[in-house]
Formats: C-alpha cells, structure tokens, sequence
C-alpha cells in the first residue's frame, strides 16, 4: 500500500477504531495524525483540547479568546493554571534591594567560588541581576494590579460548559528563574491568597453561568508555616476556593497545608492526598473528624509515599 492510500484507509475504518487509535498516539503524533484530513482532525479535536494550560507569567501573552469563542471551548473538560510565588515589591526600590533582599556584600560571596576558578567573568554583574529580577517584579505586580488574571480566568471559566476539574500547580520562583538570580528572589508571603482569591472569583463566574467544576486539585503547595498554627484562622479565600467541590486533590503539598485544612468544613465528598509530608497524626485524625459527616460518604483515600494506600470508609480502617 502506497502512502496516499492510507488516508484513503484510514476514512474507511469506522470512527470508534479511529479514536482508538487516536488515544494510543502521543500528543506530539497526534497533532500529526489530527492534520491528515477533516475526519481525522475531528476525532482528534476532543482529545487535543480536553486539557489546556495557562501559565500566570503568560497571561498578557496569551490570548485564550479564539478557545472561547469557537466550538473548541466544548472540548475542554480539565483546566491547569500554574502559578508562581509573587516577589516582593520591595524590590522595585533600588535602596531596598541593595540594603536588605541581596547585598552587595551577598554578590560577592556568591561569585567568590566561580572567581576562584576563573569563571567570574561569565557571571552576570549586580546591576544585571537587579535589572532582571526588577522586570519580572513589574510584569507580575502589573497583571496583579490591573487585575488582568482575575478578569482573564473569569471569562474562560464561564465560557467552557464542560470543565470539570482544576489544577492549581504552584511553582516555587527558584523553579521560574536562572540560577544567578534564586539568591536575589524575595517573595510575597501573601502570593497564593492572591492566587486563591483570584481563581475563587473565577469558579464563582463559572457557577453564575451554570458550570460546576466538580475536582479542584492543589499541587506543588509550599504554604509558611504559620498556615499551621492552630492561632491561624482559614483564610476566606481558601474556603471560598473550596467551596461546592466534590473532590479535593492534594499533590506534593507540606504540612502546614494538612494542619490548615483540619480547622475547615471542607463539604466534599471525596479526598485525595498523594506524596504528602505528614509530620504528626493527631493533625490527620483533626481533618477526619472535622469532616467525619462528608468524608464517610463516599470514602477517603490517601497516598503515602508510593506504595502504601490507606482506605477510609465510614468507621472501618484497611490496610491494602
């Protein structure tokens, strides 16, 4: 069989076959495969579009509107958001910056080593490293004080009427920027109530428009420590986050995160935590018996490590 007669054969096959192939491709062969011919193209479209991602630092970038306002916008049933700690303002002072967030006296120690082995001149200057971090401190502070991911998030969400999970992947700014520039990163302590706010707001515009996101996953959650004292009171944001979700998903998240949510009435029905730092069990044993009357419902799962799975259900206890 020649090649211009597998397009010819695979319109023939019937549509489920094609999907079925279609789903055992990788997303890079399925865009291929997606641009054979129209009929391929639509089978593909449902798979290609069913997760999209938008990245907090892209936000004036990338202009999602062609998504919504096109036949796309059916297709999509999961939505991933990653966000980044937001640096401190204090670093668009010049004198801040220089007197507290990365001193001069820190730039030499930190070139003092690649100096040692003739390597100094290939490290960026102190006023480059400034320079950089000060642009990303404005980028971000802009799209937070023009409100343009709140008013961005909100429009998307309200105009896909299949999305039905959320993942919020936060990403530490060690993770975000060059290695020279990690040391001179202070960042906002208040970063992820913003961020939380920001997409409660969204999944309340989406409720608005009759569309319930029924999973909202929390991944790579770094919150400070004082999240898990018992003095810290939930933060409205994080419960209006949380609020009319029937599955929580909990990924890679430190303690304090555990500890906070065993003060609130999560009202879900299902909890799933995986790879989670679980430093004392009473702090566990609170998160149960906060929400013993939702939980017991439809059972409790959790991951630790990546073997051992604990199953909760009702009063009963078993060990996999």
């Amino acid at each position: 069989m020649s090649g211009a007669d597998i397009p010819l054969t695979l319109n023939r096959l019937p549509i489920e076959v094609i999907q079925a192939i279609a789903t055992m491709l990788p997303l890079p062969h399925m865009k291929e495969f997606s641009c054979v011919n129209k009929k391929l193209r639509n089978v593909c479209l449902p798979f290609l579009f069913c997760q999209i991602t938008l990245n907090f630092s892209e936000i004036e970038e990338r202009d999602l509107r062609w998504i919504i306002s096109s036949g796309l916008r059916h297709c999509v049933k999961s939505f991933t958001y990653v966000v980044p700690d937001l640096l401190s303002r204090d670093i668009l002072s010049f004198d801040t910056f220089r007197s507290s967030s990365f001193t001069p006296h820190d730039y030499i120690e930190v070139i003092r080593e690649p100096y040692d082995y003739h390597e100094a001149a290939a490290y960026p200057s102190y006023m480059t490293i400034y320079n950089s971090i000060r642009t990303i401190c404005e980028e971000q502070h802009h799209i937070k004080d023009n409100h343009h991911d709140s008013t961005l998030l909100s429009s998307v969400f309200a105009a896909l009427p299949r999305l039905k999970e959320l993942r919020l992947s936060c990403v530490a700014m060690a993770d975000c920027v060059d290695s020279h520039l990690i040391l001179a990163t202070k960042t906002d302590h208040s970063s992820y109530e913003h961020h939380f706010q920001v997409v409660a707001t969204a999944l309340r515009a989406a409720r608005d428009q009759g569309i319930y996101i029924d999973v909202v996953e929390l991944s790579g959650l770094d919150l400070p420590y004082y999240y898990g004292l018992p003095e810290t009171q939930p933060r409205s944001a994080v419960k209006e986050l949380l609020n009319d979700i029937k599955i929580l998903r909990v990924h890679r998240c430190n303690h304090a995160l555990l500890s906070f949510l065993s003060r609130c009435v999560l009202k879900i029905r299902q909890l799933d935590m995986c790879t989670l730092h679980l430093h004392e069990r009473d702090v566990f044993h609170d998160l149960l018996q906060t929400n013993w009357i939702f939980l017991c419902l439809s059972g409790f799962t959790m991951w630790s490590g990546q073997l051992a799975i604990n199953t909760f259900h009702g009063r009963l206890w078993e060990r996999n």
